[in-house]
């Protein structure tokens, strides 16, 4: 009788912690990753603004460089046109960087990851 009330309570007990867990990942829809946050020289600030640009556009070569591998008639150009869009970005930010550069002034740089749950 007392085995069989362990095996019972030891299974409740289980079911119990499933529930929390599938309550907890419901209720966490949104998950915030801070990637960067600090005030940095304008070389420092260059390169963090440049390496994180260039991880996201190779990121994109790279899928572009799968999707072919895998159809070659996929469309690229969605692709193409972030990488440009990328490519834009880090310029603007190298000229404002610039600027700040010959004015002396740091920079202050916040980027925040956010990742949720598409349905």
């Amino acid at each position: 009788m007392l085995n069989i009330l362990n095996i019972n309570i030891n299974y409740l007990f289980k079911n119990l912690i499933f529930a929390a867990k599938k309550i907890l990942t419901m209720t966490k829809e949104m998950q915030k990753v801070k990637l960067v946050d600090g005030t940095f020289t304008p070389v420092q600030a260059s390169d963090v603004v440049s390496s994180l640009i260039d991880k996201k556009i190779n990121f994109h070569k790279v899928e572009n460089l799968q999707n072919w591998e895998r159809d070659h008639s996929s469309d690229p150009q969605p692709i193409i046109d972030r990488i440009n869009e990328l490519e834009k970005a880090k310029s603007e930010a190298k000229a404002f960087i610039k600027e700040m550069k010959n004015s002396g002034k740091s920079i202050k740089i916040e980027g925040e990851l956010k990742i949720s749950i598409v349905d």
